[in-house]
């Protein structure tokens, strides 16, 4: 969102004393309504659903500065699924019916809304095609390019830093975390990744985007 429209939804949510979240708890359940609008000041909450094997789907990844669910502030739909704080988040609370006030007063908030969702549907899209007909590495090199572009800490030149796990990979692309860790250390041997302890790391984002288009 532009600058200025930035401004006025921090102004707004200013009002509301911030709420801290531990890394795991849950914010709304599946089936649950929310009388509020949540404004993420710190950290990422993820949206996922249980699949019949009972493994954990994520369909979308929040990160400061987002507000959510939009869709209970737009429709009165029933919220499928759940949100969950995926780090130490801090969130500032606004009724529903406020927020739908300042969508009314500031037309540019629906604009800049309607923009980030497109943006959030077109990678969602992408992930899908990626899902019915990509193969295991091309799936796994998406999803790093995107926690590059959107949830990386970055470093010198073109070196990004990521703090994510096998099994939470594993649940963004819908495949097994054996099938992750074989195609992570391919990645490793072709150099386009490099492995610590607790991290991932991405030396040459260019050369991992290559590869995902050779790969496609």
């Amino acid at each position: 969102m532009a600058s200025a429209t930035s401004t006025t939804i921090h102004a707004f949510f200013e009002q509301y004393r911030p709420s801290r979240y531990s890394k795991g708890q849950i914010l709304l359940l599946e089936g649950e309504k929310s009388d509020y609008t949540y404004y993420l000041v710190e950290g990422h909450v993820k949206v996922y659903t249980i699949s019949y094997r009972g493994d954990e789907v994520i369909l979308q990844v929040y990160r400061s500065p987002d507000f959510f669910p939009v869709s209970h502030i737009l429709t009165a739909a029933q919220n499928k699924y759940i949100y969950e704080a995926d780090s130490e988040i801090v969130v500032r609370r606004a009724p529903i019916g406020a927020m739908k006030n300042l969508l009314k007063e500031h037309p540019s908030i629906t604009l800049g809304l309607l923009e980030r969702s497109y943006d959030y549907i077109s990678d969602f899209l992408d992930r899908q095609s990626l899902l019915m007909a990509g193969s295991a590495k091309s799936r796994l090199i998406y999803e790093l390019i995107i926690q590059c572009q959107h949830f990386s800490t970055k470093g010198d030149g073109d070196r990004y830093v990521l703090d994510i796990r096998e099994k939470e990979l594993a649940a963004r692309i819908g495949l097994s975390r054996e099938t992750i860790n074989r195609e992570v250390r391919k990645l490793k041997k072709e150099k386009l990744i490099m492995l610590n302890r607790r991290h991932i790391i991405v030396p040459d984002i260019d050369k991992l985007q290559q590869k995902l288009r050779q790969s496609i």
